[in-house]
């Protein structure tokens, strides 16, 4: 609709440090009103990548499940990027959501 552009919503402490937000599920919400208030009309699809919000616990799952909607609702397309076995960084994530409330000695992959 608005071109080729995809965002990728990646919400990493370090962008939380940079917008000035907690990283926490409030600035999750945050951030997730500000990203698609800045998306429409300037991006045709976001990609949210589902471990930093996954990293939240339940709290960031509904953060995620409220942008998606909202986004979509506004008029874009939404992908969502939620592989398993990606790049370390993402890795990481999934494995601090893993371990937020109750964490395991290992898991399988």
């Amino acid at each position: 609709m608005f071109g080729p552009l995809v965002w990728g919503l990646d919400p990493s402490g370090a962008v939380f440090t940079i917008l000035g937000l907690d990283d926490f599920p409030d600035g999750l919400d945050r951030f997730a009103d500000l990203t698609v208030e800045a998306a429409v009309e300037a991006v045709g699809l976001v990609k949210p990548q589902s471990a930093f919000y996954e990293r939240h616990g339940w709290r960031g799952i509904r953060t995620l499940g409220r942008l998606i909607t909202k986004a979509s609702q506004a008029g874009l397309l939404v992908v969502l990027d939620a592989k398993r076995g990606d790049v370390g960084s993402t890795d990481q994530t999934y494995a601090e959501g893993a371990c937020r409330d109750v964490c395991v000695r290992g898991s399988t992959t």
